[in-house]
């Protein structure tokens, strides 16, 4: 879990941020079985000098990550959605490999699906992965654009960049 005030990791059964002592507010945390599915919001974590000044380099950072890393360093709010740049490129990069690895050649499984009539399930399955990355792209763009830092759902919980 990280903290609401500050982003510092924290274990999960923790009420106090070890780092600020900021109280978890346990009543508005979702318990419902969707709850993996949402991304948190530390919108509130970044100061609005920070959010004003770097949007246009934060959401550039889901186009090529190192954007805001090169224009606004120092900016909290830039590295986070760099961050979630960078993790949504590693899935696409793995879900191209999947994708290169089971439709192309004797390497891989496209003979068996091209000498049938049935389509290869992993190009559709790959296919489907590729459409909701755009849609986590389009997603962080529209925070970034809006001032918000909501982490991409499901995905955005990893850290690369602090």
């Amino acid at each position: 879990m990280y903290c609401g005030k500050c982003g510092a990791q924290n274990p999960d059964d923790n009420c106090f941020c070890g780092k600020c002592g900021y109280k978890c507010d346990t009543d508005t945390q979702d318990s419902g079985n969707h709850a993996g599915f949402k991304g948190n919001d530390y919108s509130n974590v970044f100061s609005d000098s920070d959010v004003q000044a770097n949007r246009v380099p934060a959401l550039l950072g889901y186009i090529l990550f190192f954007i805001p890393l090169i224009a606004c360093p120092n900016s909290k709010f830039g590295r986070f959605h760099a961050n979630q740049g960078l993790i949504i490129l590693i899935f696409a990069f793995v879900n191209s490999l999947l994708q290169s690895i089971f439709n192309f050649g004797r390497w891989g499984w496209g003979w068996f699906w091209r000498a049938n009539w049935f389509p290869n399930p992993f190009s559709i399955i790959t296919g489907a992965i590729g459409l909701i990355l755009l849609a986590a792209i389009i997603y962080g763009i529209v925070n970034a654009a809006n001032g918000k830092a909501v982490e991409i759902p499901i995905i955005g919980k990893f850290r690369i960049i602090t």
